[in-house]
């Protein structure tokens, strides 16, 4: 992995290597940390500015996407979630600079996991899969309801920036879009 300063384009470029191709890379919303999920079963976080990633591990696939919450958890570090295979992972940063990030696991689709999204200002999760379910997981925690899709995979999830609306693709490029609803309790 190589990161430019955009000050200097010419500068040469931090470097990471990473053994296995990358699947997916975000930044966090602060710039603070850096996260590429891999094909090797790994996730790799930097903390910009510390030169040991924290590397995750024993993943039951590839890692297929990942997103940052846009609020920072108790420890002053946003949540970290990612997809591998049927699971989502969430990642929370321990207390302390030189500490780890632990993790559970959401467990709720049938089949393989394709994407992540935070809405915007919360932690209620979105994830998509291969099943046709969209899942909203309530504090990136607890299932709180699951939006049919029919039976073609999800591919891709958007939310709209005031997180009142979410949109999904399909692989044979259907659009489903789901509002809040009034009483704003869930989608429909």
């Amino acid at each position: 992995m190589k990161i430019w300063q955009a000050q200097d384009w010419d500068e040469d470029p931090y470097h990471l290597n990473i053994p296995s191709a990358t699947q997916a890379i975000r930044w966090s919303a602060e710039g603070k940390y850096l996260a590429a999920g891999n094909f090797d079963q790994t996730l790799v976080v930097l903390e910009w500015g510390n030169e040991h990633p924290w590397v995750m591990q024993g993943f039951p696939g590839k890692v297929r996407s990942i997103d940052w919450s846009p609020i920072k958890a108790k420890n002053d570090a946003p949540l970290i979630t990612c997809a591998s295979a049927e699971g989502i992972i969430v990642w929370e940063k321990e207390s302390g600079r030189q500490t780890g990030w632990s993790g559970r696991v959401l467990e709720g689709h049938l089949a393989k996991v394709t994407n992540l999204a935070f809405q915007p200002h919360t932690t209620l999760l979105a994830s998509g899969g291969a099943d046709g379910q969209v899942c909203l997981w309530n504090k990136a925690h607890k299932l709180g309801q699951s939006l049919p899709g029919g039976k073609l995979e999800i591919s891709c999830l958007a939310w709209h920036p005031q997180g009142t609306e979410i949109a999904a693709g399909t692989d044979e490029g259907q659009l489903l879009i789901w509002q809040q609803t009034t009483e704003g309790k869930g989608f429909a």
